[in-house]
C-alpha cells in the first residue's frame, strides 16, 4: 500500500488527459472507474480479490464441456461431476531435468549431479540465455549451473557488479525491481533455489541490460521481525536478515528519513549496519 496514493494520483491524471488522447467518444465507465482502484484496493486489498476476471475466464473451459446443442447444463453438471470424481494429485514438485557433466562445479559440490534445467510451481530455470537470470539476496543473477546433493538443489551463479535505476519518473525503478546492469562479475558464487527471490526477464538496452522481475515476491520482500535485545517489532528487507534468519542487519542512521528510505529502497547493509539477534515474526512468501 505504499504507493496507494501516488497510484490514484497518476490514474486520475491519466483520466483527465484520456479526452484529450483519444476523443470523447471513448470515455466509457471503464476509464471512469480506474479513478476508483486505488481507493478498491486500499479497502478489499489486492484487486485479485474482488476482480470478476477468473469467472469469466471460466466460462470458456465450461463451453468446452458442451458437446451438443441439447441440455447444456446438464451436460455441464455431469462433466464437472466426472471430474471430480477422479482423484488426480495436482501438487507440482520440484523437479531436475537434463542431466550433464559440463560444469561449472565447485570444491565444495564435487560429485554432485549437474542438471541444465529446475522446475518448481512458480517458476522454470534453464541454463539459457532466456530462462537463467534470477534474483538472489536482492541482486540480479546470471545462473551458470544446477546441482542437486544429497538433501537440496544449489545454483552456481555471476552477479551484476553494477545495479542502477532504469527510469526515475514518475518514481525510481528500482523501488519496484526494474533495475539498469553492466558488468557481470566472473567469480562463482552459489545458493539454495529457495533463496532465488524472483525470476528475471533480462532484455538487451543500449551497452547495458535491463532485468524486470515475473515474480510476487520482489513487491513482497520484507519480514516483521522482533529484536531479543528490545523486544521492539521492525518491518526489515529480507535482504537484511541472515541466512539463517536468526539475525539482522540494522542501520545506525540519526536521521528517521534516511532510514525509512533505506527501508523502502532495500539498500545493501554496510558498514554503518550493525547485527542483531532476532525472531521472525512473519516473512512475505517467496
Amino acid at each position: 500500500m505504499a504507493y496507494n496514493q501516488y497510484a490514484k494520483e497518476l490514474l486520475k491524471t491519466f483520466v483527465e488527459h484520456f479526452y484529450n488522447l483519444y476523443g470523447n467518444e471513448m470515455a466509457v465507465y471503464n476509464v471512469h472507474s480506474l479513478i476508483h482502484l486505488a481507493d478498491d484496493a486500499k479497502m478489499f486489498d489486492s484487486l485479485e480479490n474482488i476482480s470478476a476476471f477468473p469467472f469469466e475466464n471460466f466460462l470458456q473451459k465450461l463451453k468446452r464441456l458442451v458437446r451438443k446443442p441439447e441440455f447444456a447444463l446438464q451436460q455441464v453438471i455431469r462433466r464437472l461431476h466426472e471430474a471430480t470424481s477422479v482423484e488426480k494429485d495436482n501438487e507440482i514438485v520440484t523437479s531436475l531435468h537434463r542431466e550433464h557433466l559440463e560444469g561449472p562445479l565447485l570444491p565444495l559440490f564435487v560429485g554432485a549431479k549437474q542438471y541444465k534445467k529446475v522446475k518448481t510451481k512458480n517458476f522454470t530455470i534453464r541454463l539459457d540465455e532466456k530462462d537463467s537470470c534470477v534474483q538472489i539476496q536482492g541482486k540480479i543473477c546470471v545462473v551458470q549451473n544446477i546441482l542437486q546433493t544429497a538433501d537440496e538443489i544449489h545454483l552456481i551463479y555471476h552477479k551484476y557488479r553494477s545495479e542502477s535505476n532504469f527510469f526515475e519518473t514518475p518514481l525510481p525503478s528500482q523501488s519496484v525491481g526494474i533495475k539498469k546492469l553492466s558488468r557481470l562479475g566472473n567469480t562463482f558464487r552459489y545458493a539454495t533455489l529457495e533463496h532465488v527471490e524472483a525470476k528475471c526477464v533480462l532484455l538487451p538496452y543500449r551497452d547495458h541490460f535491463v532485468a524486470f522481475p515475473l515474480c510476487d515476491s520482489v513487491w513482497a520482500k520484507y519480514a516483521v521481525v522482533d529484536f531479543k535485545s528490545t523486544n521492539e517489532v521492525e518491518i526489515v528487507p529480507v535482504t537484511w536478515l541472515t541466512r539463517d534468519s536468526e539475525e539482522c542487519y540494522w542501520p545506525q542512521f540519526k536521521s528517521a528519513t534516511k532510514h525509512n528510505m533505506a527501508v523502502r529502497q532495500c539498500i545493501e547493509p554496510n558498514k554503518e549496519f550493525e547485527l542483531y539477534d532476532v525472531k521472525v515474526m512473519y516473512r512475505t512468501s517467496k
